[in-house]
């Protein structure tokens, strides 16, 4: 029998759990930098990025790939802060996705878990939706000053 502690590094052992809390530690960290003051995203983000970055840590990935997925958290950041109507949002979406595939294909041989194409285009669609949201809302928040 599987103790808890085994459990959960399991868990975090899977590529499509991993890839999910970066996708987390994302979106929290750019909602509390998109709207100062909204404790609770950066909290969960924050720690959303640490068991992403202890997870990646046992895996043996291809970090190209982290470039790609921290360049698209910069391009997003750039877009709430830059008049660039959404045309960042869609390069942080490209960016994500080639990264996620880059960083879990390290080109040796897999024994466990792939990580889930399916997974991978839905979750650059919602970070694309919630950069433009947040895009969004920061412009109506600017023009009402």
């Amino acid at each position: 029998m599987n103790s808890p502690s085994e459990s959960i590094l399991s868990l975090l052992l899977d590529p499509n759990v991993i890839f999910l809390l970066f996708i987390v530690a994302l979106i929290g960290v750019f909602v509390e930098v998109s709207h100062p003051g909204a404790i609770v995203p950066g909290i969960v983000g924050s720690i959303a990025l640490i068991l992403f970055l202890i997870g990646a840590w046992f895996l043996s990935p291809n970090w190209v790939g982290l470039l790609f997925m921290v360049l698209a958290f910069v391009l997003l950041l750039f877009d709430v802060k830059l008049p660039a109507h959404g045309i960042l949002t869609l390069g942080a979406v490209i960016s994500l996705i080639a990264g996620a595939f880059l960083f879990f294909n390290s080109g040796q041989p897999s024994q466990g878990p792939q990580l889930n194409p399916i997974l991978v285009f839905a979750m650059g669609g919602l970070v694309g939706l919630v950069g433009l949201l947040g895009t969004s809302c920061s412009t109506c928040v600017s023009q009402l000053r």
